[in-house]
């Protein structure tokens, strides 16, 4: 009976690990805190299929640099990660599994790391 009670406690604990919030680091850049900014626009839109977030960013090197810095603590738990360079622009993508479904991060920023447009996309499920 206790050898059963401890399997059964393992699998409750591995489920709700398994079925925990992805807390990634670039959600956090959404929080509110740099809503009212200059030159920093957010969106976030919320449809039963579809939760996305987007930010635009002018004129602010300070947070380009710490979007790029939460990205790189995230790239570990992403299946699939892109970092793209050409002339004048950087562009990365990063793709993390989490409840059987996939979130897509990006950020499209210029050389100069003072402007670019940043996302999070995904079901719903996959950020509960």
């Amino acid at each position: 009976m206790k050898k059963l009670s401890t399997i059964l406690v393992c699998l409750l604990t591995a489920t709700i690990a398994f079925a925990a919030s992805p807390k990634l680091k670039v959600e956090q850049i959404f929080n509110g805190r740099y809503n009212d900014e200059k030159g920093v626009t957010t969106t976030i839109v919320e449809r039963s299929a579809n939760y996305y977030r987007t930010m635009t960013i002018r004129n602010n090197s300070s947070l380009i640099k710490k979007i790029i810095a939460a990205i790189e603590q995230d790239k570990p738990r992403s299946k699939d990660y892109t970092d793209h360079h050409d002339n004048n622009m950087r562009y990365i993508c990063l793709k993390v599994l989490n409840n059987g479904e996939v979130i897509t991060i990006g950020l499209q920023t210029n050389k100069a790391y003072d402007s670019g447009v940043f996302f999070i996309q995904g079901k719903m499920k996959a950020f509960k």
